[in-house]
């Protein structure tokens, strides 16, 4: 009888995480397009997530996210879907034999590289499925997008944007969607975001109460952030991370919300302009 495919949670290979720079040449034309050099690859926008899905739906119910998004390791869909295998009635072929065991929820890690004037149509695929860790590098996206994919992925634990640049315009199909949402607050527990422009608004427009962890790097206009949103976070916030040349205000507004943090609250700011 032929050897069952591995199970997930025994698998050998590592999978690449959400948050991976690593660039692979796309093996889909209709996803990836551009130079296969590996140079020229580091330049692509590049979206990296995990999504979940019913154990077996991706091969069925997903075509257009199959299409537009692929695996880092390859053959890993039988790695996550591991479906175990038993002999047929005559011995003669092999049928597909549920395993209570193994989880009804599969999470999938997957990626997507290609020109940044695709950014939008990955970008909508994606925030129509059930996304928890999302990453977006090597593209300029206005804080709209930011605001409108948070809104749209209800299930987002984790997002990272490595380009939110003031003159970006916002992706028409996302902010539209977003606009015809009610609820303003949100589970996510970690953000990372570099930003050339203010993301205070972000933060008055949305509600975080699980926030665990923020990362905010502001370069340019970011700087001009106004902190006083530190107020409006919970408890639940561990860990603030703060890069850029903050102005004397910023830092005192920065330094006034957050002593009222209790114990175990960790503080870290760096490239801080010092007044003198």
């Amino acid at each position: 009888m032929a050897k069952p495919p591995m199970k997930h949670w025994q698998r050998r290979r590592p999978l690449a995480s959400s948050g991976s720079t690593t660039n692979h040449p796309s093996s889909s034309t209709s996803s990836t397009q551009g130079p296969s050099s590996s140079s020229s690859a580091s330049r692509l926008a590049k979206i990296d997530l995990q999504v979940q899905v019913a154990r077996g739906m991706m091969r069925s119910a997903f075509q257009k996210f199959r299409e537009m998004f692929q695996y880092e390791v390859p053959d890993a869909e039988d790695i996550y879907d591991n479906p175990l295998y038993r002999l047929g009635v005559e011995g003669t072929k092999l049928e597909l034999e549920v395993d209570e065991r193994q989880p009804t929820i599969v999470t999938h890690r997957m990626y997507w590289q290609g020109n940044e004037d695709r950014v939008p149509e990955a970008l909508s695929v994606a925030v129509a499925s059930s996304i928890s860790h999302l990453t977006i590098s090597n593209c300029n996206i206005a804080l709209a997008d930011v605001r409108a994919v948070i809104l749209l992925c209800p299930s987002l634990e984790t997002l990272e944007v490595k380009q939110v640049a003031a003159d970006a315009n916002p992706i028409a199909s996302l902010y539209s969607l977003a606009s015809t949402l009610e609820y303003r607050a949100h589970g996510l527990r970690s953000l990372a975001i570099t930003s050339h422009t203010r993301v205070d608004p972000l933060f008055d427009e949305i509600l975080f109460p699980s926030i665990q962890s923020i990362s905010l790097r502001l370069p340019g206009e970011g700087k001009w952030t106004n902190f006083g949103f530190l107020q409006s976070l919970g408890q639940s916030l561990k860990r603030l991370r703060i890069r850029g040349d903050i102005p004397p205000a910023g830092q005192k507004a920065i330094h006034r919300e957050t002593a009222r943090r209790q114990h175990g609250f960790e503080l870290d700011m760096g490239l801080i302009y010092e007044a003198r």
